[in-house]
């Protein structure tokens, strides 16, 4: 998929598929290229003001981030759900939300879990 995207010239699709390799390179517990190609997908998605595949992007990073930085996770998901209400994405709202009610949990922040 990634090469078909780039022959294409299609930056979603590419976008879409590196971030498909992250979760397979994640699920080899090889963090730091998993995190890598997040983070290219989230250059397509700022070059191409992709606020679609923006969302997905700030969605991964953020389980990344949850292992070393559970605040930074949680503003990530923030970012997601702010640009999912923008899109009137349903569908990714409730993903973020939570998401976010789960760190706000582990924060100790009852309210905002709840909320």
């Amino acid at each position: 998929a990634l090469e078909l995207s780039r022959r294409l010239d299609y930056p979603r699709g590419e976008g879409f598929a590196l971030l498909t390799q992250a979760r397979l390179q994640a699920s080899k517990n090889q963090v730091d290229s998993a995190e890598n190609l997040i983070l290219q997908a989230e250059r397509i998605a700022k070059e191409t003001n992709d606020e679609l595949l923006l969302v997905w992007v700030y969605y991964r990073l953020s389980g990344f981030k949850q292992r070393e930085d559970i605040r930074e996770s949680a503003r990530l998901l923030t970012k997601a759900e702010e640009i999912a209400t923008k899109l009137g994405d349903k569908l990714l709202l409730l993903l973020a939300q939570n998401e976010i009610s789960s760190r706000s949990t582990a924060l100790g922040d009852y309210t905002k879990a709840l909320d």
